[in-house]
């Protein structure tokens, strides 16, 4: 019998969750969610930030429990489905954040837990690194097998756990939990290829990603994720971009408000331009990014992950390097920031996206955490007033409601939220005249996220003019006075508070631009449809 003939015919159904909910303290994560999966297809899975992706991804893969519901796999009923249970049905998971060990080689990686053996029992490497070549080889991911998997770019390690998944675990059903953010066309396009190989050899894809235009190239079937429900699925021959936005906002959203946050003030009122960006390049992530920002105005930048809105704002703050590009502060020439402690002695400030990673010190208390950007201003020939300081952090521990036992705890003890505002508030005590918020209310429950919108309205805008990221709409349209557009590296479109409109504004972060938009989309990194699907 050949491989072919062995290949199981397309259209069983191999997965499918009926009426799941999952309800958490405060918030309602899945509502009666009924999707059916098929073996041989590529299931895409769309929604806003927060619809209830993540949620249904751990459900289908075991990691956590349906508070209602029943899960199938191949026609069996499992009322305690776990990650042994996952496993042992060949479902695996390629997560939105590679998961490796950082002093494994890539071949000790692929392998592990199954390695090779012997007779003998002792491990065979050589018969491990021919099988290895031999697939990296089809895949067309060239790869020493000898290098550290801490030595690999984010892109080089997703594309590492899908291979691992497909080819060295053998799933029957692989989820892809948005692991595309990263890849550049080139990447892009091996992946597309290793799909489309798999789809036909009767694996169940189920894969998750923000992007429209990618789900439209490689899916057989789409379900839209809104609110924590199953909108709908639609075919292929049904797929069209506007169709999918609609699904994905809704009807009658066109000026949401995700919070009861203090109107934005009109933009006229806004004082004297304090930032001006002109030029901004870097090859392959950012390019031709110029704008200005005024005093005590809120500026959004929309855009998918990896759009280069992070970028963007590193590269203002002296973090990330150009290729060109300078900025202008208010009153003063052109120039280009070499070092955050430069952008931060002139005044501009940046709030990092992973609080723990890039912005906090756990081990340090929750006052030195939130002076540390401050201490230019507290110091004295050198030596810190302690009592200032400490004035400083009851001030900005009562403004920001942190809940903490005192100055003293560590920041690592206090709830993810409280953490958030500790950073909050680190970066208001600058006094700075430019602060670059990227993404601050990522991870956070809604009364943390309520409490740093009203203090990016209330307090910040007093002080300084505001550059903001958001995982989703929902923050720009409540608090911002403008939002700038991105897509694939490019400003492609801005929108006034009086034009806001959230359908319009998500169709041109998908790249579907109104009339009049200001710039066209790059389509370099456009995908191409696979084999004219």
């Amino acid at each position: 019998m050949n491989e072919t003939e062995m290949i199981p015919k397309p259209g069983e159904v191999v997965l499918e969750v009926k009426d799941i909910s999952k309800v958490y303290p405060g918030t309602v994560a899945l509502q009666h969610a009924s999707i059916v999966f098929k073996r041989g297809e590529v299931h895409g899975i769309i929604g806003k930030n927060g619809a209830g992706k993540s949620t249904l991804v751990s459900i289908l893969s075991g990691i956590i429990r349906p508070s209602a519901g029943q899960v199938f796999v191949k026609g069996k009923l499992f009322t305690g489905f776990s990650p042994v249970h996952a496993k042992k049905e060949g479902i695996t998971i390629a997560p939105q954040r590679p998961e490796t060990i950082p002093d494994f080689t890539v071949i000790q990686s692929l392998f592990l837990p199954n390695y090779y053996q012997r007779a003998t029992g002792i491990l065979d490497w050589k018969r491990m690194a021919a099988d290895a070549r031999q697939i990296m080889t089809s895949t067309g991911f060239e790869i020493d097998l000898n290098r550290r998997m801490s030595d690999l770019t984010l892109s080089e390690q997703q594309l590492f756990l899908i291979i691992k998944a497909f080819y060295f675990e053998k799933a029957d059903i692989v989820i892809l939990d948005e692991v595309t953010t990263s890849f550049s066309g080139k990447e892009q396009a091996l992946f597309f290829r290793i799909i489309e190989a798999q789809r036909k050899l009767g694996k169940s894809i189920i894969f998750i990603s923000h992007r429209i235009d990618e789900v439209m190239v490689i899916c057989d079937r789409v379900t839209v994720i809104r609110d924590g429900r199953a909108i709908k699925t639609v075919d292929r021959s049904g797929l069209e971009k506007d169709l999918l936005c609609s699904l994905v906002v809704g009807e009658g959203s066109g000026n949401l408000v995700a919070c009861e946050i203090p109107e934005s003030g009109a933009h006229e009122a806004l004082g004297e331009v304090v930032l001006r960006v002109e030029g901004f390049n870097r090859r392959s992530v950012f390019e031709d990014i110029s704008f200005s920002l005024r005093h005590g105005e809120i500026l959004g930048i929309a855009g998918l992950v990896g759009s280069g809105r992070t970028e963007i704002l590193k590269a203002i703050a002296g973090i990330y390097p150009l290729d060109s590009g300078t900025l202008k502060l208010s009153g003063g020439l052109s120039t280009r920031f070499k070092d955050p402690n430069r952008s931060l002695q002139e005044g501009v400030v940046y709030f990092p996206e992973d609080r723990d990673e890039e912005g906090l010190v756990g081990t340090l208390s929750v006052r030195k955490n939130a002076t540390l950007s401050y201490l230019i201003r507290i110091a004295l020939r050198s030596l810190i007033r302690q009592q200032q300081e400490r004035n400083l952090t009851r001030e900005l521990i009562e403004t920001l409601e942190i809940l903490t036992s005192s100055q003293e705890e560590d920041v690592q003890n206090l709830s993810g939220g409280n953490r958030q505002k500790v950073l909050a508030g680190r970066v208001w005590a600058t006094q700075a005249k430019v602060l670059l918020l990227d993404e601050p209310t990522k991870g956070i429950d809604i009364a943390a996220k309520e409490s740093i919108l009203n203090s990016v309205k209330t307090k910040m805008t007093q002080i300084a003019g505001v550059v903001i990221t958001s995982p989703g709409l929902e923050d720009l349209l409540s608090i911002c006075d403008r939002i700038l557009v991105l897509f694939n590296g490019h400003l492609v479109d801005e929108f006034r508070r009086e034009q806001f409109d959230e359908m319009v504004i998500y169709q041109a972060i998908q790249g579907i631009l109104r009339p009049g938009a200001n710039a066209t989309p790059n389509k370099s990194h456009e995908p191409e449809r696979i084999n004219g699907r």
